[in-house]
């Protein structure tokens, strides 16, 4: 259902453009526009309503009213797109022409260059006429089909009887009476989750308050039975205990009950207790708890709401004790004062073989002498598949007892959950798909968007978010978020439903995601029921679906006589695959995404300029200098140009300043022309490598820069530029509101400029060559500053006091040259040095002793979470007597992860210090382990 809702959100947003623009309709259409608007209005409400029905509960007539609605959708978006190219788009070339007038003397040639234009005019009004008669009637026998459709349903739908909503039984409540004593590999989790509940190192204070610990994990990764077992073990340590399963569509009124009666069973059986409304239950169960030290868990918890409703209202702060413990698949419901988080992680390669091997071998089925060798080879395959998740081992083990080896091998090729026979299957599909249905409508297309990537593949989140955004998925948002914030949020969101793994880096900066097998395997499976998308290993015949994608293939040179094969693709995406001799296009006559990644020799020829529906051209890659064609100019409704090939080189084409409606340019590895950006007004991102041309072609670039209003994301090098240039940039920089994401990556000689003109600064990375102290004052006191990268071969300081604080909303700090010291005045301020050991370089700092009688001052990165800095451990510690105490990282109340870059090419080389290496990292390891808040540490070695 929720496909066919995103294709009409699409078009109906395109149908309100239609209206609002002058397009000279003909008399009439502007009335069908209007009826054929509400007409998709009512079928988008309905298909709402019956997106929240689960789909086995369907009748098989709505599923086709379903279909015929996306259908006629899709073909209403291909139409108003094609419209919009034959009014807007280029004109078609008339090359033959173009060669006569060339061989033509000049005054024969000019009388047939202005005969050429004038039937250019002529031919492109009587063009745009019968567009405008073609949409009049393209417009009216949509809305026919979709009536059609509706009559259709209406009829049928009287005769046919609808299912019955099916009695389905929760897998998961077997799992709260199984036996502890039969669980593997829990025993760690289980000592980890009890410690976090246990007592607080002695602090009696801390120990008399309510815990919350909320376990957060995928479905079928064994959160229900954790708690259950870690349950089982505490509880004797409580007054009076619950264990409640809440599930997708609480009813707070029998969650309520269900606590009191796990309470006391015997007085809240009674039938009186069911007349309670929610405010007298509330009550009971508070003064019930008041005097205890109790222990409840909240199993599966689906949202944060359903989860306030009970804590706010019926959870006691009793001071005596009390635990409480909810397991979630949303990391969003971990809030509130009291909480701590325990995800929980996929079982050990270990534990998952020991799981596996329990449940087949568990009976009498035993495998002949001569196929026992085979297993461990089989099973390792099977449960690189099941990645660690409990449930998914328990179903395939299940599904294998009493198997030959030849269909456990069968199984290795065609693995997929996707069977309807086994109750185990049923279970793990069951609780996946929960989670798929819980999602919003934008969210679940969002989802289904990565069935198109490859198994174990990791999948950068910028591609991927400006990759939504040009299909469509991405709209609305805050009043002043550009597409991407919004963006940004669809994927956070499906981070925190655990239903696609976050992949860091050393700065917790998410960049990257992947998606479990087992969620792959659902959402290959509903996008080819939907009709989404179709993962083939050619181009052959019956290709059907709207995105036709290749993978890990050859691709010949396909005859044009093959388009109609691909004539429903409207985006034609590749991974790991070689072209040969090129990337044909000529079969896709109405592709809007063209994305190819990985692919050997993925040359584009001019046939890309005949791609005028085209809204987004991505490449990514190992290539070597890649040039675009000029043709690329004709792309009129381009709107993301992703060019990652990972190597400096190349010149993008003049023509890409004909791109009017680009919202991202991302080449940061290819020069732009400096002049290319003038019309781009609607540009939200732009990362390039380096602007070509003189000093004047740079002046002209920064000038045009000021203009572009709309810019969220600024990542470029303008080359070498003078102090005045420099100025310039900053100048342009802050103009721009609201400011973007600023990265420079040529060398600027200083940052002297007044940070008022930067009120909205969030991200900044550049490389100086010339720190001064001033220059880190300036960026200290950026009052929205949140990530810093900060590379330079100079040392400098700032002082932070009470009045007056540095770097107040800095998160990310890296600082990859230099070491960082923190240190303690007398007065209270607190000195911040930026070190870096060179020729010019100030006495190594770390000698001074920290003043410790002095109360601290959160003056300097108060809420700092990530520091990476580089640091000379055996230098270090010999000025200290073998410690690394003198760093005054304490100070950093907020810190989580640091990355130390361990220059070790400082040493002697003649040296043999490997051990003595060693025993200053483990002394840095244990400075760092004994911070406050315990922060994770890794070092990188630069040789």
């Amino acid at each position: 259902m929720d496909i066919a809702t995103g294709a009409i959100g699409n078009i109906l947003s395109k149908l309100a453009d239609l209206l609002k623009a002058e397009y000279m309709l003909q008399t009439g259409v502007k009335d069908q526009i209007n009826s054929l608007t509400k007409e998709l209005e009512s079928a988008q409400t309905t298909l709402q309503e019956i997106d929240q029905v689960h789909p086995d509960q369907l009748s098989n007539i709505d599923k086709i009213w379903a279909r015929d609605v996306r259908d006629a959708s899709y073909d209403m978006e291909d139409i108003l797109d094609t419209f919009l190219v034959r009014v807007e788009g280029p004109s078609e070339p008339i090359n033959k022409k173009r060669k006569l007038l060339e061989m033509l003397p000049d005054k024969v040639g000019g009388f047939f260059e202005l005969f050429e234009r004038l039937q250019e005019k002529v031919g492109g009004f009587f063009g745009k006429t019968v567009a405008r008669h073609d949409i009049a009637r393209a417009i009216d026998n949509i809305k026919k089909r979709l009536q059609e459709a509706t009559e259709r349903r209406g009829r049928y739908n009287n005769i046919v009887t609808r299912p019955s909503p099916s009695s389905v039984v929760d897998p998961r409540l077997a799992v709260m009476y199984k036996q502890v004593t039969q669980l593997i590999g829990i025993d760690k989790s289980r000592d980890e989750l009890e410690c976090l509940l246990s007592s607080q190192l002695g602090n009696e204070m801390l120990d008399k308050k309510l815990k919350i610990v909320y376990v957060v994990g995928v479905g079928g990764l064994g959160k229900t039975t954790l708690a259950k077992a870690v349950y089982e073990d505490m509880k004797g340590q409580f007054s009076c205990c619950s264990f409640v399963p809440i599930g997708r569509n609480p009813d707070l009124k029998k969650i309520l009950r269900d606590i009191l009666i796990e309470l006391n069973k015997d007085e809240y059986m009674d039938p009186k207790f069911t007349v309670l409304d929610e405010r007298q239950l509330i009550d009971e169960l508070r003064a019930v708890l008041q005097g205890e030290r109790y222990f409840i868990v909240i199993d599966d918890v689906w949202d944060i709401k359903s989860w306030e409703s009970i804590n706010t209202s019926a959870m006691v702060e009793n001071n005596n004790g009390s635990r409480i413990i909810v397991t979630t698949r949303n990391s969003e419901v971990a809030t509130g004062d009291a909480y701590h988080q325990y995800k929980l992680r996929p079982l050990s390669d270990e534990n998952s073989k020991r799981l596996f091997y329990a449940r087949i071998f568990s009976g009498e089925d035993k495998y002949p002498e001569n196929e026992q060798q085979k297993v461990p080879k089989v099973a390792e395959k099977i449960l690189k598949k099941c990645g660690g998740v409990p449930l998914a081992i328990i179903t395939m083990a299940s599904y294998l007892v009493g198997k030959s080896m030849e269909e456990w091998l069968e199984v290795c090729n065609s693995i997929g959950f996707c069977g309807k026979d086994k109750k185990q299957t049923s279970d793990t599909e069951w609780i996946l798909t929960l989670s798929y249905n819980d999602l919003p409508s934008h969210l679940k297309t969002c989802l289904l968007y990565l069935s198109i990537f490859p198994e174990d593949h990791l999948i950068s989140k910028h591609a991927l978010i400006w990759m939504w955004i040009a299909e469509g998925f991405v709209n609305g948002g805050k009043l002043g978020d550009g597409l991407f914030e919004v963006g940004e949020g669809y994927f956070n969101e499906l981070t925190n439903r655990s239903l696609i793994q976050p992949v860091e880096e050393e700065n917790m900066v998410v960049k990257a995601c992947r998606v479990h097998d087992m969620i792959l395997d659902l959402i290959r499976s509903l996008s080819h029921e939907e009709n989404f998308a179709t993962v083939s290993k050619e181009i052959s015949k019956g290709i059907n679906a709207r995105r036709f994608v290749l993978q890990n293939r050859v691709v010949e040179d396909t005859p044009e006589d093959n388009s109609m094969n691909t004539k429903r693709a409207r985006s034609f995406i590749t991974f790991r695959c070689r072209f040969s001799p090129r990337v044909n296009l000529r079969c896709f006559k109405l592709l809007r995404m063209l994305y190819l990644e990985d692919c050997k020799d993925a040359q584009l020829d001019e046939h890309v300029g005949n791609l005028h529906h085209l809204r987004c051209l991505g490449i990514r890659g190992d290539y070597d200098s890649y040039e675009l064609p000029k043709e690329i100019g004709c792309l009129k409704f381009l709107r993301v140009l992703y060019l990652d090939h990972r190597r400096i080189g190349g010149l993008l084409p003049l023509s890409v300043g004909m791109l009017t409606q680009l919202v991202c340019l991302y080449a940061p590895g290819i020069n732009l022309p400096s002049c290319a950006i003038k019309d781009l007004m609607a540009l939200q991102e732009l990362q390039i490598c380096c602007v070509e041309g003189d000093d004047m072609s740079k002046d002209l670039f920064l000038k045009d820069l000021c203009n572009l209003s709309e810019l969220r994301v600024l990542v470029l090098n303008c080359g070498n530029m003078d102090m005045r240039m420099e100025s310039d940039l900053l100048i342009s920089v802050g103009n721009l509101y609201p400011q973007p994401h600023f990265v420079y990556d040529g060398w600027l000689s200083s940052f002297i400029i007044d940070p008022s003109q930067f009120p909205r600064l969030s991200h900044l990375s550049l490389n100086m060559d010339s720190l001064r102290n001033k220059d880190l004052e300036i960026m200290g006191g950026l009052p929205e500053l949140s990530y810093l990268y900060l590379c330079t071969y100079k040392s400098a300081t700032l002082t932070g006091t009470t009045d007056r604080g540095y770097f107040k909303k800095l998160r990310s700090c890296l600082l990859p040259n230099s070491t960082v010291h923190f240190v303690v005045n007398e007065d209270s301020s607190v000195s911040f040095t930026f070190w870096y050991k060179g020729d010019d370089a100030p006495a190594f700092p770390f000698k001074r002793v920290k003043q410790d009688k002095c109360r601290v001052a959160r003056a300097v990165m108060p809420n700092l979470e990530a520091l990476l800095f580089a640091v000379n451990v055996l230098e270090l510690t010999a000025c200290n007597n073998g410690s690394c105490h003198n760093l005054g990282l304490e100070y950093l109340a907020s810190l989580q992860k640091v990355t130390v870059h361990h220059h070790d090419f400082w040493l002697n080389p003649n040296s043999d210090a490997d051990e003595l290496i060693e025993r200053q990292k483990a002394a840095l390891r244990r400075t760092i382990q004994a911070l406050p808040n315990r922060p994770t540490l890794q070092f990188i070695d630069l040789w």
